[in-house]
C-alpha cells in the first residue's frame, strides 16, 4: 500500500487517503456513499496494491444526472470546441503514457510495452474522434413540393452508460468514450472491478484537459448494481457494453423496455495454454 501514490499521475500528490476515492462525479473525486470499499490485487504476485471505493447504484444515479445536468452546456459546444479538449487528452495521455502503464500492468498483468501501446492506442482513438465530431454532417433531401426544404442533423443520443472489461480497460473505454463526447453526449464509465487504477488515472487525465465537470464520470463497484441503474434510469439514453454474450442478450432484453439505445462487442475468448517450462 506505501506505493499506492504511484499508481496515480496528475497534479496533486496522493496518499494513501485517495486509494478509497476512485468514484468521479461531478468533477470532484470521492469514497462510496456506504464506505464500502474492495481490494484490488497484482495478479502476478496476488498481494494487495490498492484499496478502492465499492460503488454501487446510489452512486451511478448520482453520476447520472451530474451527466445529465452537464449534457446541455456540452451538447452547446461546436464540433471544434469539443475537439480542442480531446485531443489535449490525447496530449496528456501520450505525456503520462509511461506512468499510466505501470498502473495497467500492476493491476492487469500485461508486460509493460503492451500496457504502454495499449495507451498510446488510447490516445490515438480521442485524436481521431476529436477530428471525426468536425465530419458528423447531415443531409439534404430531395423535396417532393416546391417551396420545401427537408435536410437531417445529426443530434447527440444524451447520457451513455459505458461498461468495460479487465483485458484492454484503457484501449476500450477510449474507444467508447472517445467518440460519445466528440457527438456532444455525457458519459458514465464503469471499469471492469479487477482493472479501475489505470482508468482513474486516464479521468484525471480529463480534469486536467479541461474537460468539463460531469460531462465524464466513473463509478467502480459492482457491475451488476451500476448495469441495473444504467438499465433502470431513463436519463441514460444509451449503454455501451463489451463482454460477454450471455449479459449482452440480458442487456438488449431489458433495453427493449424503453426503447434505450445499445452498443455490444460480445464473445470474444482468448484461450492459451501455459507449459510447465514458463
Amino acid at each position: 500500500m506505501g506505493s499506492f501514490p504511484q499508481l496515480f499521475c496528475g497534479n496533486r500528490p496522493v496518499d494513501n487517503r485517495f486509494a478509497t476515492e476512485t468514484i468521479f462525479i461531478d468533477g470532484s473525486w470521492r469514497q462510496a456513499k456506504s464506505g464500502r470499499t474492495y481490494d484490488v490485487t497484482n495478479p502476478a504476485t496476488e498481494e494487495v496494491i490498492a484499496t478502492v471505493a465499492l460503488g454501487g447504484e446510489s452512486e451511478c444515479r448520482e453520476a447520472i444526472e451530474a451527466a445529465a445536468q452537464a449534457l446541455p452546456g456540452w451538447m452547446k459546444c461546436t464540433a471544434w470546441e469539443r475537439a480542442v479538449i480531446l485531443k489535449q487528452v490525447a496530449q496528456l495521455l501520450r505525456e503520462r503514457s509511461d506512468q499510466i502503464a505501470r498502473t495497467l500492468t500492476l493491476e492487469q498483468g500485461k508486460p509493460l510495452a503492451e500496457s504502454k501501446g495499449e495507451v498510446l492506442h488510447a490516445a490515438d482513438e480521442f485524436e481521431w474522434f476529436a477530428e471525426e465530431g468536425k465530419r458528423a454532417y447531415g443531409e439534404v433531401v430531395p423535396h417532393a413540393k416546391q417551396g420545401k426544404r427537408h435536410f437531417t442533423l445529426k443530434h447527440p443520443v444524451g447520457v451513455v452508460g459505458a461498461i468495460v472489461p479487465w483485458n484492454f480497460p484503457i484501449a476500450l473505454m477510449a474507444r467508447k468514450i472517445a467518440p460519445a463526447l466528440s457527438a456532444g453526449c455525457t458519459v458514465v464509465g464503469k471499469p471492469a472491478s479487477q482493472t479501475p487504477l489505470a482508468t482513474a488515472a486516464m479521468f484525471q487525465v480529463f480534469v486536467d484537459a479541461g474537460v468539463p465537470a460531469g460531462v465524464a464520470n466513473l463509478v467502480t463497484g459492482k457491475a451488476e448494481e451500476v448495469a441495473e441503474e444504467f438499465l433502470a434510469n431513463r436519463l441514460c439514453r444509451k449503454i455501451s457494453f463489451t463482454g460477454s454474450t450471455s449479459v449482452g442478450k440480458e442487456l438488449m432484453r431489458r433495453c427493449a423496455d424503453q426503447v434505450k439505445r445499445i452498443g455490444l462487442e460480445l464473445g470474444g475468448h482468448a484461450p492459451f495454454i501455459v507449459f510447465p517450462d514458463a
